[in-house]
């Protein structure tokens, strides 16, 4: 007899995983849900003033104080709560998981239901995903990956 293989996503040990007990914020997980601003960097001088460099800011977060890392003044950052709230409106999207790399990127995957086209069904999931660091932007994509 066969052993039945079980097959997972790639992303299956990513990120956190959303319950029916996650609080949502404008359709986010609550810990994505938060807001940004932008701050001048430079450093303190010997006669202890700040010196701005040129051109150059960091995004904070309002709600914990980090700092992102250096980003041009002209970088437009986009809290998750307005990048991300429309998933609230996407009917029949189920959200699955969330978090945030190493790299700062945060994602929320989110899966649709099952389609199939000529005759092969496949799951087709949304990844969401936003930093404040400019490595990554705004972005939604569909994966129609057909897992086997």
């Amino acid at each position: 007899m066969k052993e039945q293989v079980v097959r997972q996503a790639t992303w299956a040990h990513l990120g956190k995983d959303i319950t029916p007990e996650t609080t949502l914020v404008s359709g986010i997980p609550e810990e994505l849900a938060f807001t940004v601003h932008k701050e001048h960097m430079g450093f303190m001088n010997a006669d202890n003033q700040f010196i701005r460099i040129e051109g150059t800011s960091t995004v904070i977060n309002d709600m914990t104080g980090k700092a992102y890392g250096p980003v041009s003044d002209n970088y437009a950052a986009v809290s998750n709560s307005d990048a991300l709230g429309v998933l609230q409106y996407i009917d029949g999207l189920e959200l699955k998981k969330y978090g945030e790399t190493q790299s700062g990127m945060q994602f929320i995957i989110g899966q649709l239901a099952d389609v199939t086209i000529l005759g092969d069904s496949f799951t087709p999931y949304l990844i969401f995903r936003n930093s404040f660091n400019g490595r990554y932007p705004i972005q939604a994509a569909i994966t129609p990956l057909r897992i086997v």
